[in-house]
């Protein structure tokens, strides 16, 4: 089953994304095992948000257990994770992109 994992964080250094994130460096979430697709966010207040799509919720534990200290290594604060399981029959009645293939990077370690 599917899983949603919506990760925010706090940016108390006001780092920006742009720079820490440079679009080349964005390759690395093809080999994230299990992930269909990631969105960026943030918000006015400086929180910061990704919210991703994984094939199975062990694949989206072992990505928050580590991203969480990486992020906190970059200097992002208040790292949180909550997992959402897809509603799969509705989420296609509303044109949900549920379907994206996932990467196949390790996905037998998972």
């Amino acid at each position: 089953m599917s899983v949603v994992l919506h990760i925010t964080f706090d940016n108390p250094k006001n780092l920006d994304i742009n720079e820490v994130f440079p679009i080349t460096s964005l390759k690395i979430f093809d080999t994230v095992p299990g992930l269909q697709w990631k969105i960026w966010g943030l918000s006015d207040e400086k929180v910061l948000t990704g919210i991703y799509l994984f094939n199975s919720h062990k694949a989206a534990e072992a990505y928050l257990k580590e991203a969480s200290p990486y992020l906190s290594n970059l200097g992002y604060e208040n790292i949180k994770g909550v997992y959402y399981n897809v509603h799969t029959y509705l989420s296609r009645g509303t044109k949900g992109p549920i379907d994206a293939p996932a990467n196949p990077a390790h996905e037998e370690q998972l």
